[in-house]
This record gives structure tokens, sequence and C-alpha cells, in this order.
């Protein structure tokens, strides 16, 4: 089946002004920033247009649906309007990233200055999701307008759908992210189930971006009976005819765009009185589920999008009649008589029952996997946020587009790839490994050192500071980034330091220990709040001046209980061993070069134990996951074991004072206590 088309977004926020306008700002000398240079020319404008000293105390001045392009020029001008008199009304209906620029950033903070002083400014979004972004992004209140819908479609009487085809549209010009590939899978799919005669389709393809043309042209070739393809523009008219006309309105938009944005079409459609089909998780979803009037999809699964339309097909007369019995509450809100009232005197007030928005910062590439101590972890404290969480963004240092899951973001940037590719510290790891750097034990000072020479990586943690409630970082590696956008934004800040990183040095010289532990000390000390893994780091880092909690990672202890049938037999067979009835000991670990030194070592200790052999597993097994049930295999592998062991932080400390006591017997069980 084919797949959804990917692109880049494009930035769709030129301004629409006058027609001498555009031209100007869009064609700005060589060298000099666009954005800058469209907001001096269009605060010039504004200015000589609309002169700040001449505005009365009820003069209004609204800015509809500006961007980067015109927000700063915004900010200039609202410096020079007088306490107390005219308002400022600004409209953001784009996502964040529409605005992500420093200007926009430095407009933000002169907009709070002037209204620090008296000047009646309101920011305001037609979106209750973007309006909660807003507010944290820019620390001012943003109202949430109604939307001026015009009225000219007004609800019919719920049509029958028993024995016809459901007619089911889709609206507006060819973009891919309004799902269009997404529909013709749809239509494949259900002529695959043989359902595909339950339905009539008209998908408007006019104006198709480039990439769209041979998904559309392929799929015209496919000819389907029951699909109508409308390449030409639609005028007013036949666009509410078409729309008068539907059964069920599709808009299986993309959640990356349209999360909290709003849509036209949806507003029709509803005003229409017409069931809907969209995107679970957004802005169209908080209004179908409000009201009933339709069905939600997951994103981007034309599987899930067509057994949702079967849904709606099947139970047609209740969502129908839902979707009528909602538009005359949804005309009466958004219409412009509503929208023009909440622009004079102020929107009404919005529940204010918003979750957290929490971002982690993981400085491994290895957290999607889970295929290392560390990762599942964090993994562990991401499901706990996630469930009371609105969202949680997690930036890790890999490569790979975002991955949404739930509530959950996955963000990449490869800053130690950049840094291995930069001549100044592929120079700085050669001087290194002259002074003696041994097993690549210096990899803790390259990482800080290539998170301090990274703008980018900058960029993208500023960004996810602004934009949450509180920050979880892992490892101290990032610490001074974070610490920086931390007081710019007033944001607390947690970091975990999973180990004592400087005990992790051994094999080389003196300099590079006491280098790493000023290194993680420094970034430790600059975080809000501290957490190890262990009362023992915990009370070494609190002596050296780093107060710390220790929150140690707990087990999931149900899925450890024994087997009530005798297993031992199935274990044997499954790890070929022999048959008998010596104790069997099993150490549990990642690939973590000393892990797998220290199953070397409960291997050649297993003998003067008098047990059989000591197994060991070379991944993390599941039944250490906190709160994750454990797969079979895994209860099965722990029942008769006479002794379990696996490697907590303190391993190493432990392991070189039983080794003092010269006794392999005495080392481990100073390894794994208690047994």
């Amino acid at each position: 089946m084919p797949q959804p088309l990917q692109r880049e977004r494009p930035d769709r926020s030129p301004a629409r002004g006058a027609s001498n306008f555009q031209p100007r700002y869009l064609g700005a000398p060589a060298g000099e920033d666009p954005t800058a240079a469209a907001n001096a020319l269009f605060h010039s404008e504004l200015a000589a247009a609309a002169p700040p000293a001449q505005l009365g105390a009820d003069d209004i001045v609204f800015g509809h649906m500006i961007t980067r392009r015109q927000f700063f020029g915004f900010a200039r001008y609202a410096e020079r309007m007088a306490a107390r008199r005219a308002q400022l009304v600004l409209l953001l209906r784009y996502e964040p990233a529409h605005y992500d620029h420093p200007l926009s950033d430095e407009a933000a903070k002169r907009l709070q200055a002037a209204f620090s002083r008296g000047v009646r400014i309101r920011l305001a979004s037609d979106s209750a999701r973007l309006a909660d972004q807003f507010e944290r992004l820019y620390g001012l209140p943003v109202e949430v307008l109604p939307i001026p819908h015009t009225g000219r479609l007004t609800a019919t009487a719920v049509p029958s759908a028993e024995g016809r085809p459901l007619h089911v549209v889709s609206l507006g010009n060819a973009r891919d992210e309004k799902g269009l590939l997404d529909l013709f899978d749809v239509v494949r799919i259900l002529h695959l189930r043989g359902d595909l005669d339950r339905f009539r389709f008209s998908f408007q393809v006019n104006d198709p971006t480039p990439l769209l043309v041979p998904a559309i042209t392929q799929f015209a070739a496919e000819r389907h009976a029951a699909v109508r393809l409308i390449h030409a523009p639609l005028e007013s008219e036949a666009y509410y005819g078409l729309l008068q006309d539907a059964d069920i309105v599709a808009l299986p938009y993309w959640r990356s765009i349209y999360e909290a944005r709003t849509s036209g079409v949806l507003l029709e459609a509803l005003a229409a009185a017409k069931p809907v089909i969209c995107t679970a998780d957004t802005w169209m979803s908080d209004q179908v589920e409000a009201t009933g009037a339709g069905r939600v999809a997951p994103d981007r699964n034309p599987t899930a999008l067509a057994l949702a339309l079967m849904e709606c097909a099947r139970d047609y007369e209740r969502h129908a009649a839902q979707a009528a019995a909602a538009a005359g509450s949804w005309v009466a809100t958004h219409n412009p008589q509503s929208f023009a009232a909440a622009l004079i005197n102020g929107a009404a007030a919005r529940p204010r029952a918003r979750k957290l928005h929490a971002a982690v910062l993981y400085p491994w590439g290895d957290g999607l996997q889970r295929s290392s101590g560390a990762s599942q972890r964090v993994n562990s404290l991401i499901d706990l946020l996630a469930e009371t969480a609105a969202e949680v963004r997690v930036l890790q240092d890999t490569r790979h587009p975002p991955v949404r899951r739930g509530n959950v973001v996955w963000e990449a940037t490869p800053v130690l790839e950049r840094a291995s590719a930069d001549p100044a510290r592929q120079a700085q790891a050669r001087r290194w490994a002259a002074l003696g750097v041994k097993n690549d034990e210096d990899i803790y000072l390259r990482l800080a050192d290539a998170a301090a020479h990274d703008a980018g990586l900058a960029a993208r943690i500023d960004h996810l500071v602004r934009s949450s409630d509180i920050v979880f970082v892992e490892y101290p590696f990032w610490a001074p980034l974070v610490a920086a956008a931390a007081r710019r934004h007033g944001r607390p800040w947690v970091v975990t330091a999973h180990d004592i990183l400087s005990d992790q040095v051994k094999r080389s010289p003196a300099w590079l220990r006491w280098a790493t532990r000023r290194m993680e000390l420094a970034g430790l000390r600059a975080a809000d709040h501290v957490a190890t893994l262990s009362v023992e780091d915990a009370q070494r880092l609190t002596a050296w001046g780093v107060p710390a909690e220790p929150i140690e990672v707990g087990l999931d202890t149900a899925a450890m209980r024994p087997l009530p049938a005798d297993v031992r037999p199935l274990v044997d067979a499954l790890c070929g061993l022999p048959a008998d009835d010596l104790p069997l000991l099993l150490f549990v670990g990642s690939r973590y070069g000393p892990n797998q030194r220290a199953a070397e070592a409960l291997r050649a200790m297993a003998p003067s134990l008098r047990a059989r052999r000591a197994l060991s597993w070379s991944a993390p097994a599941p039944s250490l996951r906190p709160a994750a049930p454990s797969p079979r295999w895994a209860r099965w592998m722990n029942s008769p074991c006479g002794c379990f062991t696996r490697p907590p932080p303190w391993f190493w400390r432990r392991w070189r004072r039983a080794r003092a006591l010269r006794s392999r017997r005495s080392t481990l069980w100073a390894l794994a206590r208690p047994c």
C-alpha cells in the first residue's frame, strides 16, 4: 500500500497585504534577514497609517493572523502606545513554529514590558490548544476568540442512510498534510474488503503540490467508479453545494501541523450538521468528541481511518442526529456578531485545567529501543509522566524523524555525530589520546564538550525549555545549556546522576578523572534538584557540595513471583544445560563493558560456589522494567535461580571493596547481596 509522501513543510506565513507590499520585503537586500526586513517595513507602514500618538481610548488595533514577519513590528508599535488608552489585539492562528525566530522572542519581551506599564495588549487565538502553547511561550495571557462563521449553511433534516451509498467528501485544495493520500488508501482498503459500494467519494484535488501530482495521477488511473476527483477550483456556490450534499466530511489532517490549529472546513461541516471523521488528539477532535458528531482516527493510519468510516456508517443516523443537535449551539457561538463582541469587550474566560508539559533530555541514542539500563530508567520516568502530563517531549542524541507515541514525542539531534565531523573536536581527541587516554574513557568529556560547542543543540534545548513546565535532564553533559535556558525562561529542572562518572575513569591518567569530575560537578551544581540512583551516590555528592536525593530504580515484583509449576527442565532445555540439581546463578545486564566483565567474573566463580554454571543474559530483562509486565521467558529464567544478580550503580565500588578481601567467594556475595 502506498505510503504518505514526505516533504519539508513550507513556510506559509507571508503576510497578504497591499500589492506593493509583499514584493518589497520578500526582495530584501542580499545578506539582510528577510524576517527583520519584513518587520521593519511592516512597522513603518503601520505607524504611518495609524500613528500611535493619535489613537483614542476606544480605538482597537487588530492584528489578524500575524506571523513572525509582523510580530516584532507590532511589539515596536506597542512600545509607542500610551498606557490605558487604545487596545492592541494580536490574533495568533498558526502553530508556534511559524513564530520561531530570535525577533519573536525579543517581541515577547517588549510586549511584556509594555503590558507591565499599562498598555492594553491582548494576545488571542481561535484555538484553546494554541492559547495554552502561546501562554507558555510568551508569558502573557491569551484569550480564545470565536470564529466568525458567516452562516451560509444551515442544518437540514437528518437523511436516512437506507438503500443508498453514503457520500464522503474531502474539501479544499490538494495538500499532503490534509491526508489526501490516506483517503486514497481508504478507498483501496474498502475495495479489497468489498465494502466500497456502501460509499461514494468526492475529493477536491485542485492545485496539488508537486509531490502529490504522481499519486493523484496513479489513483485516477485505477478508475474507481465510486470516486469523483474534482480537478478544478470550486466557486463558492459549488463548494457549499458539495458540502450540503455530503453525508460525511473526511478531515484526516496530519497532527504534526493541525494538532492545535483550527480548520475552516470543520467549522463549515459542523455548522451544516455534517458528521466528521478527523484525526485524534487535535483541535478538530476536541470539537467532534464534544458534540458526538462523528468519529476520530489515529494520525496517518489509513486502516484505522477506514474502520472509523465503517463505524460511522453503521450508526450513521445517530451521528447525524447528534451533529444536527449541536449545529445550533455551534453557530450561535461562532458567528461574526459574537466575534465582534469578543474583540471589543474581551472573550469569555476559558477553563484553566491545563495539564503539565514536560521535557526530557537524554544524551544517548537508544531511548526508543530500551536497549540499556539508562534507557530503561528514562523510559520508566517518561511512562510515569505520560500518565498525567498533556505532552512529554524527549530529545536524544541520534538521528531520526520525530516519533509520536501517544502523548510522548521523541525528537533527535545528532550532537556527537556533528562533533565527530568537526576538525577542532577531532584534533582535541587526538591530543587527549596522546596524553594517555585509554578505553574511550574520555567519552564523558567529549559529550560535554560537543554540547558546549553545538549551537543547534542550544537552540533546540532553549525551545524545549521555553515550551515546557518542567525539564528532566539525564546525566550532566547538557546541564550548562539547560541552566542558561531555564534562567531565561524561569523553568524548574532536575538532573539525574545515573553514576559518578569520574569513577568510570579507571585506566587513564589522573588528569582525565579530575577533569571528568570537575565537569560533572559543575553540571550538577547548576541544577535546581539532583537525583541519584543510589543512597551512596547521593551521600558522596552531598559531601562534595551537591545536595542530592536518592531515587532508586524499582522492580516489578509482581512479575518476579515464582511459577507454580516446576519449570527447571524447560530452563535447562532453553539454555542447553545438563539436567542436574546444582544451583543456577542468573546475571542480567546490558552489553555495557563493565557488565560483560562482571559476567565473565561470575562464570569463573561458579565452580567454587558449587553452582553448575553461571548463566548470563546479554540484554536487559524486561522484568526489570518498573510497572511493566514481564514476558513468560523472564519468569521461566528467574524461577529456578538460587541466586539472582544484576549490576547496580554501586557495582564496581563493592567489587573493589570485595576484591580487597582476597576471596573469590566473598567477592560474589558482596556483589549479589542479598540473595
